[in-house]
Protein backbone atom coordinates (compact mmCIF):
# COMPACT_ATOMS: atom_id res chain seq x y z
CA UNK A 1 0.00 0.00 0.00
CA UNK A 2 1.48 3.71 -0.52
CA UNK A 3 1.53 6.03 2.15
CA UNK A 4 2.61 9.40 0.03
CA UNK A 5 2.80 11.71 3.17
CA UNK A 6 4.14 10.30 6.64
CA UNK A 7 6.10 12.57 7.00
CA UNK A 8 9.65 9.91 6.81
CA UNK A 9 10.40 10.86 3.27
CA UNK A 10 10.08 7.64 2.03
CA UNK A 11 8.22 8.60 -1.46
CA UNK A 12 5.68 6.25 -0.88
CA UNK A 13 6.85 3.43 1.05
CA UNK A 14 4.33 1.44 2.99
CA UNK A 15 5.22 2.15 7.06
CA UNK A 16 3.35 -0.77 9.05
CA UNK A 17 4.89 -0.15 12.36
CA UNK A 18 5.02 3.42 14.57
CA UNK A 19 8.29 4.83 13.35
CA UNK A 20 9.38 7.87 15.15
CA UNK A 21 9.00 11.39 12.87
CA UNK A 22 12.45 12.32 13.02
CA UNK A 23 12.47 15.70 11.66
CA UNK A 24 10.44 16.79 14.54
CA UNK A 25 13.29 15.56 17.38
CA UNK A 26 14.34 18.08 19.96
CA UNK A 27 10.34 19.52 19.68
CA UNK A 28 7.84 18.80 22.31
CA UNK A 29 4.83 17.81 20.29
CA UNK A 30 1.65 18.54 22.26
CA UNK A 31 -1.08 18.05 19.71
CA UNK A 32 -1.40 16.44 16.39
CA UNK A 33 -4.88 16.75 13.72
CA UNK A 34 -4.78 14.85 10.46
CA UNK A 35 -7.48 15.04 7.97
CA UNK A 36 -5.99 15.49 4.14
CA UNK A 37 -2.87 16.59 5.87
CA UNK A 38 -1.28 16.57 9.40
CA UNK A 39 -0.44 19.78 11.32
CA UNK A 40 1.34 19.33 14.55
CA UNK A 41 1.97 22.16 17.26
CA UNK A 42 4.88 22.72 19.91
CA UNK A 43 5.03 23.70 23.78
CA UNK A 44 7.24 26.77 22.00
CA UNK A 45 3.85 27.54 19.82
CA UNK A 46 5.48 26.74 16.53
CA UNK A 47 3.24 25.04 13.95
CA UNK A 48 4.72 22.13 11.55
CA UNK A 49 2.59 20.58 8.48
CA UNK A 50 3.01 17.59 6.30
CA UNK A 51 1.25 15.45 4.04
CA UNK A 52 -0.77 16.19 0.88
CA UNK A 53 -4.21 17.71 0.32
CA UNK A 54 -3.17 21.88 0.14
CA UNK A 55 -3.88 23.96 2.74
CA UNK A 56 -0.34 23.53 4.50
CA UNK A 57 0.47 27.12 5.05
CA UNK A 58 3.74 27.44 2.77
CA UNK A 59 2.28 29.36 -0.30
CA UNK A 60 0.65 28.87 -3.13
CA UNK A 61 2.60 26.67 -4.81
CA UNK A 62 3.54 24.09 -2.05
CA UNK A 63 0.26 21.30 -1.73
CA UNK A 64 2.13 18.24 -0.60
CA UNK A 65 5.66 17.73 1.84
CA UNK A 66 7.00 15.10 2.92
CA UNK A 67 8.40 15.68 6.23
CA UNK A 68 7.42 18.45 8.50
CA UNK A 69 7.78 21.87 7.82
CA UNK A 70 7.88 24.92 9.72
CA UNK A 71 4.68 27.12 8.91
CA UNK A 72 6.80 30.64 8.40
CA UNK A 73 3.70 33.24 8.21
CA UNK A 74 3.02 32.50 11.86
CA UNK A 75 6.56 32.74 12.95
CA UNK A 76 5.77 34.87 16.65
CA UNK A 77 2.53 33.52 17.13
CA UNK A 78 1.95 31.35 19.82
CA UNK A 79 -0.09 28.38 18.21
CA UNK A 80 -2.05 26.46 21.06
CA UNK A 81 -4.68 24.59 18.64
CA UNK A 82 -5.60 23.27 14.84
CA UNK A 83 -7.80 21.17 12.94
CA UNK A 84 -7.38 19.90 9.57
CA UNK A 85 -9.27 19.02 6.40
CA UNK A 86 -8.63 17.83 3.06
CA UNK A 87 -8.91 21.91 1.93
CA UNK A 88 -8.71 23.84 5.28
CA UNK A 89 -6.82 24.81 8.04
CA UNK A 90 -7.60 26.47 11.24
CA UNK A 91 -5.03 27.55 13.67
CA UNK A 92 -5.88 29.56 17.02
CA UNK A 93 -3.02 31.40 18.53
CA UNK A 94 -3.01 32.74 22.06
CA UNK A 95 -2.21 36.29 22.90
CA UNK A 96 -1.62 37.44 26.74
CA UNK A 97 -1.43 35.78 30.26
CA UNK A 98 -3.85 33.79 32.19
CA UNK A 99 -6.12 36.76 33.27
CA UNK A 100 -5.77 38.65 29.39
CA UNK A 101 -5.41 35.68 27.79
CA UNK A 102 -7.45 36.52 23.95
CA UNK A 103 -6.86 33.47 21.15
CA UNK A 104 -7.16 34.73 17.92
CA UNK A 105 -8.24 32.33 14.99
CA UNK A 106 -6.55 31.54 11.43
CA UNK A 107 -8.14 30.00 8.43
CA UNK A 108 -6.80 29.28 5.21
CA UNK A 109 -7.61 27.20 2.40
CA UNK A 110 -6.13 24.74 -0.54
CA UNK A 111 -6.58 25.97 -4.29
CA UNK A 112 -4.89 27.38 -7.21
CA UNK A 113 -5.23 31.13 -7.55
CA UNK A 114 -8.96 32.57 -8.51
CA UNK A 115 -10.66 28.88 -6.88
Amino acid sequence: MQTPHLSHGEGGESVPVPKLVEALAGNTVIGVTAGGHTAVWTDAGELFTFGGGGALGHGEDEYCASVPKLVEALAGKKVVGASTSMYYTAVWTEVGELRTRTLHLWVWKAGRAGE
